[in-house]
């Protein structure tokens, strides 16, 4: 059986393109729950997505248009999989192209890298503000692009988990390979200068 979950925002106009895609993959439309929230709401304040959970059970799938329509953050995300997983039920994303149904490496990968992007899609509309008014004062963004903040640390998660590519980290992430080389060890461990210098003072070790 598939259930569907949509979430709308406040002020987005989605909702029947999300319900239509859906429908695309057999879902049927009294198997739709709707939210109208903000995606930052937890899932447990979520009356329309408890009880589209509710109706799940082993063997069957949670369709999605999108992996931002279920989670607030990637942490969030993960677990949301891992309790879906855990039951016995599928998650599919429509717009990503993904399924948590299927056991090959290479839906494995593509996990990876939706998840990716959907916490790079986090730091963009964190960081936006800030760019906006950059260039309401008159500087605007441009090469060299540096890998710092938020970036930094996701770059960093992606080489430790070893699943995805230089090339790929670097798509997903907006910077060249080089620049993530020049940062990140294959490890994760950060390079160089990027280290993060503590700001409080180490106590002086006592004298005995």
């Amino acid at each position: 059986m598939k259930v569907g979950y949509v979430r709308v925002g406040p002020d987005e106009q989605t909702h029947a393109r999300q319900v239509k895609a859906i429908r695309k993959q057999g879902c049927r439309r009294k198997r739709i729950f709707v939210d109208r929230c903000r995606g930052s709401v937890p899932a447990a304040e979520r009356p329309q997505l408890q009880e589209a959970l509710a109706m799940l059970g082993k063997g069957d799938t949670l369709v999605i248009w999108r992996l931002d329509r279920l989670a607030r953050s990637l942490t969030d995300l993960v677990a949301q999989v891992g309790l879906l997983k855990d039951r016995g039920v599928a998650l599919l994303s429509v717009s990503d192209n993904l399924t948590t149904k299927a056991g090959s490496g290479k839906q494995a990968r593509r996990l990876f890298a939706s998840l990716a992007r959907f916490e790079k899609d986090l730091v963009d509309e964190r960081t936006k503000p800030g760019r906006t008014a950059a260039l309401a004062q008159g500087r605007r963004g441009g090469r060299p692009v540096k890998l710092s903040g938020d970036k930094l640390e996701l770059a960093a998660k992606l080489r430790r988990q070893g699943s995805l590519p230089v090339a790929e980290i670097a798509r997903i992430v907006g910077v060249s390979a080089p620049t993530i080389y020049r940062h990140v060890n294959a490890d994760g461990s950060l390079r160089g200068k990027t280290k993060p210098v503590p700001t409080d003072p180490q106590p002086e070790p006592r004298q005995s």
